[in-house]
């Protein structure tokens, strides 16, 4: 599985230039989720007995690349051109037509095992044949392996392109306006009004035939209207499919549907940008990295260090003790600060 990064490449700006981190990488750009990798290690060696550092990381490592055939509910956190928006609205995704059943509703009998161990549906997940997946009341199983990983998203239930009814032409067939016919090794769309006679004698094929329109390959690049009373047919996978409800992407727009914001503990991206630069320096020249560099990683390093000796409020989230539910604390402070008493202490002179 490929390492879920928690910083973006707009948080080096407040430490190095664009050019700056081009001369770094030297075009392998597989160096930095490395570097950030090591950074977060250091992070969790420091911090992870008394912090709840983990869940603070896993803040920006869920925020995903914006992905044009996700559909995003509101309130969610994306990331788009190295930023990270908040979604305002519902963000309709890309709905391709296809054939292939990827779904199938559990209405019959099935091994309960399957249903106990049914997680909830994610669109950022990877589905195996056979899964068994809790959509709102419903529960699904799987029927073709696909997933966020594949580019190939499919939500349970939801039925965008219905396949139309494909008549093959003949020339003393009476013809109303949208049906579908087969010619010549392609589809063609009666476009003629009703009423609409041709006057002339000759019999002409849908090739010749003003009142027939070819009908074109789907493409990711156009809109589809999605009207009760429209037929926007499309080609896809040798079948002729009409969406009955938004196949569309809505178009990301800032301050719309989209804004800027950003949930992450600013501490931390702070720090771990330092740290994880001056690894990349590491990679480069591990015995000419500048002092400047240097400096800072070693000021992030006294950070992280104050920060576990309880020296400094880092602002993060304490564990809590199991019993209790109190902040959890090292053998020192338990001791000696929570229930002090100088006449029990044995250490007292």
């Amino acid at each position: 599985m490929a390492y879920l990064r928690f910083l973006t490449d707009k948080d080096y700006c407040s430490i190095a230039t664009e050019e700056h981190m081009k001369q770094i990488i030297r075009d392998v750009p597989e160096r930095i989720p490395q570097a950030e990798q090591r950074a977060e290690m250091q992070m969790l060696e420091y911090l992870d007995q008394y912090y709840e550092i983990e869940k603070v990381l896993a803040v920006g490592k869920n925020i995903r690349e914006y992905n044009v055939f996700v559909s995003y509910p509101g309130q969610v956190w994306i990331k788009k051109d190295g930023e990270i928006f908040k979604t305002l609205t519902c963000i309709n995704g890309l709905k391709r037509p296809t054939k292939i059943e990827y779904w199938k509703q559990i209405i019959d009998f099935i091994d309960p095992l399957l249903i106990d161990k049914a997680k909830k549906y994610s669109q950022l997940r990877m589905y195996s044949k056979g899964e068994v997946v809790r959509f709102g009341t419903e529960y699904w199983q799987c029927m073709t392996p696909h997933g966020y990983d594949s580019g190939d998203i499919h939500m349970p239930g939801a039925k965008v392109w219905m396949e139309a009814e494909v008549i093959v032409w003949e020339p003393n067939l009476e013809w109303e306006k949208n049906m579908v016919c087969f010619f010549n090794e392609q589809f063609y769309q009666y476009i003629a009004e009703a009423g609409e006679i041709d006057d002339s004698e000759e019999i002409l094929t849908p090739e010749d035939d003003d009142r027939w329109g070819l009908i074109g390959d789907y493409s990711e690049e156009l809109e589809y209207e999605f009207a009760e009373d429209a037929r926007d047919y499309v080609v896809a996978e040798g079948v002729v499919f009409y969406p009955v409800m938004n196949p569309n992407a809505d178009k990301l727009v800032d301050g719309k549907n989209i804004t800027r914001d950003d949930p992450r503990n600013a501490n931390i991206v702070a720090h771990m940008s330092r740290i994880a630069f001056y690894h990349l320096h590491s990679v480069i020249s591990p015995t000419n990295i500048s002092e400047t560099r240097r400096w800072a990683y070693e000021d992030s390093i006294t950070w992280l260090y104050n920060a576990s000796k309880f020296k400094i409020n880092p602002q993060l989230p304490r564990k809590k003790e199991k019993d209790s539910c109190l902040p959890k604390v090292d053998w020192a402070c338990e001791t000696f600060h929570r229930d002090f008493d100088p006449n029990e202490n044995a250490w007292l002179i």
